[in-house]
């Protein structure tokens, strides 16, 4: 198998993945009692920062202001495969739907 085919069933693969993790539950959120706001839950600014940080410095916490990577790592860990992966920008952040994933803690 070519390199490029490679390159393209991965980016194929990840792309199901992702789409699945979606689809799991596609109408679930957080429990109201969580939190006064549904922000740490979904909002993927907190989990970009850390893997921003990982992929960029080496170090997935630089400053302890950003909890989400302590409640729910999993989208931590899924944004910081996309930024290794396709490099840090905005729309790699996106490419990860932490509101669903989240859930599977």
């Amino acid at each position: 198998m070519g390199k490029k085919k490679t390159h393209l069933f991965l980016l194929l693969i990840i792309i199901l993945f992702l789409l699945s993790l979606r689809m799991i539950h596609p109408s679930a959120d957080p429990p109201e009692n969580l939190s006064m706001s549904g922000g740490p839950y979904g909002d993927p600014g907190g989990y970009a920062f850390n893997a921003r940080n990982k992929v960029l410095f080496g170090q997935w916490e630089i400053d302890r202001m950003n909890s989400p990577l302590y409640s729910s790592p999993i989208p931590a860990l899924l944004t910081y495969l996309s930024f290794k992966l396709f490099g840090v920008g905005f729309i790699q952040m996106n490419v990860v739907p932490t509101k669903i994933s989240s859930r599977l803690i």
